[in-house]
């Protein structure tokens, strides 16, 4: 600090935001001015959280302004008692992210590998099961899909359906009807 300050008393503010090392504790110590009569802690913390420091009483929780919980210690130095020059403030059981997350992209990731192993398996059975299928029953499906294009047709000009609505099902039943033909070819 640069300057003088004129006799009598001074509030003087100070804020800090830790990093975030993912530990359950951190400490800092912190560097105090001279002639420091009163010094009030506060942190802001979620529940379980813990403040201490050294010399000064167990924090009492308090709600801020805007409902967040702090806890709050402070110490008023009378005379005779030895200055502080500096503090150490501890925080204990910090919120930190639990384990489970790497357990869930463990089981992501066996789960991927299983389905990769399985898209790339190259076994004949899915094959052999379509071709199984009646030409007849084909037949029946593609005109069944023909009468729903046919529906959706009368649906959209009596203006029923939605213009995103009719587009995104006329896509899926020409696609429908392509792979009907496709297997038609196939079989």
């Amino acid at each position: 600090m640069l300057g003088t300050y004129s006799p009598g008393q001074h509030d003087i503010g100070y804020q800090f935001q830790l990093d975030n090392l993912h530990d359950a504790r951190r400490s800092i110590r912190i560097g105090l001015p001279p002639h420091v009569a009163e010094l009030r802690i506060v942190a802001e913390g979620a529940k379980g959280m813990v403040l201490t420091a050294e010399g000064f009483p167990d924090p009492e929780p308090m709600q801020g302004q805007d409902g967040s919980r702090l806890l709050v210690t402070g110490r008023r130095l009378s005379r005779g008692d030895e200055a502080l020059a500096s503090v150490e403030i501890t925080l204990d059981n910090l919120p930190v992210p639990s384990t489970g997350r790497w357990y869930a992209v463990v089981i992501a990731c066996a789960l991927g590998a299983l389905g990769l192993a399985t898209a790339l398996r190259k076994d004949g059975s899915d094959k052999k099961a379509v071709r199984s299928v009646d030409p007849a029953d084909v037949k029946q499906a593609e005109e069944l899909v023909l009468d729903e294009l046919v529906a959706l047709e009368k649906l959209r000009r009596e203006e029923r359906v939605g213009p995103r609505t009719y587009e995104e099902t006329r896509i899926e039943l020409l696609d429908a009807l392509t792979r009907l033909e496709l297997h038609r070819t196939n079989a």
